[in-house]
């Protein structure tokens, strides 16, 4: 199927208000509240945001800002923060971690590789499409059930129905999840985003246009579209087939137990120095929670790059205390060969930088 032609398929014959409307109303037949959250550029209205059980108010005022220019997102797994039914600017109070019920939904983002800032090629898209395929196959033939489909404007979204818990593990079963996937489908020409993980994701206002970088007819702006192939519900993932994925992702922790001042013994002794040794440092972390090889792992903030850390301090960053040593791991690119010896003399200060400063 050629790009313009999955272009006509998945609009059909709504736009607008209606287009909005069908979507909400796929991913959301129980109208669980949303956050409309708005990234002006105006000093103005900085942040603007609105918690709606209101499909049709969210989706008026949606297209009205996406009319204006801007890109409209809303929280993909809900929100507990007050309903309004109406937006307000300069919000410096949107939707952490802490005040989402659940995971309603594991977010894959498979996205081309192109430069920053910029809306896809037809060429650059169809990469991200071939990587969809392939994902959802081999899921399929891990029983999953068949996901949501999106459009994203750029690239494609695929959604799969869960029901988790907010608390560490959950985070870690989806983080793992996607970073198993990346490892196995993403390439040089498009990716799995393995940052989505966190549960007060944002995602688009499905059915708004995409405005990525200049509207040009080699890389134009595109309105996103959930695609429907039925309308019945879709099944929810066993969470044992979640836990499966995500112990095939690849790890990269560096384990190091030779070294000044850390304590020998038993993983839950180095734990205690560890919490404390945080602590100590004024270091943000999550609680310990055990993993099935007996280490512990504290999710923990970046000191390399703020960006890393949400709101909730839930991060793509973790030390781990182990029966050998101590371990440190980062998803992130910028971060990706930082060691545990990295990561204490920077907290410590011995690398010559604060850190709380982001280089």
């Amino acid at each position: 199927m050629t790009e313009a032609s999955r272009q006509r398929k998945m609009s059909g014959a709504v736009t607008g208000e209606s287009a909005v409307m069908a979507a909400l109303e796929a991913l959301y037949p129980d109208r669980v509240p949303l956050e409309m959250r708005v990234l002006t550029k105006s000093a103005g209205f900085g942040t603007v945001s609105g918690v709606y059980d209101d499909y049709r108010l969210l989706a008026v005022h949606g297209l009205k800002w996406n009319a204006e220019g801007a890109n409209v997102y809303i929280t993909l797994n809900g929100t507990g923060l007050k309903v309004t039914n109406r937006w307000f600017p300069r919000r410096r109070r949107t939707t952490r971690d802490s005040d989402v019920p659940s995971y309603r939904y594991l977010f894959l983002d498979l996205d081309p590789v192109r430069a920053p800032n910029t809306s896809s090629t037809d060429e650059e898209k169809a990469e991200a499409w071939k990587v969809l395929l392939g994902v959802r196959e081999y899921l399929a033939r891990r029983g999953w059930p068949a996901p949501f489909v999106a459009d994203s404007g750029n690239g494609f979204h695929l959604l799969y129905r869960v029901h988790l818990p907010v608390h560490p593990e959950s985070i870690a079963i989806v983080r793992n999840c996607l970073t198993a996937l990346d490892a196995k489908f993403s390439n040089p020409r498009a990716k799995v985003d393995t940052t989505t993980y966190n549960p007060a994701r944002i995602v688009k206002l499905y059915g708004t246009v995409t405005r990525k970088g200049l509207n040009t007819p080699e890389r134009p702006h595109r309105r996103s579209k959930l695609e429907r192939e039925d309308e019945g519900p879709k099944p929810v993932v066993p969470t044992q087939l979640l836990i499966d994925l995500a112990a095939e992702a690849p790890s990269k922790v560096r384990v190091f137990t030779k070294e000044e001042g850390t304590p020998e013994g038993v993983a839950e002794e180095k734990l205690t120095w560890l919490v404390g040794w945080l602590d100590a440092h004024e270091v943000h972390h999550s609680r310990p929670h055990k993993r099935d090889d007996g280490s512990w792992i504290l999710f923990v903030s970046c000191p390399w790059k703020a960006r890393h850390t949400v709101d909730s301090g839930i991060t793509e960053t973790a030390v781990f205390a182990m029966p050998g040593g101590f371990g440190f791991d980062c998803r992130h690119d910028h971060c990706g060969d930082k060691q545990w010896t990295d990561f204490r003399r920077r907290i410590e200060g011995k690398d010559g930088h604060s850190p709380l400063i982001e280089e």
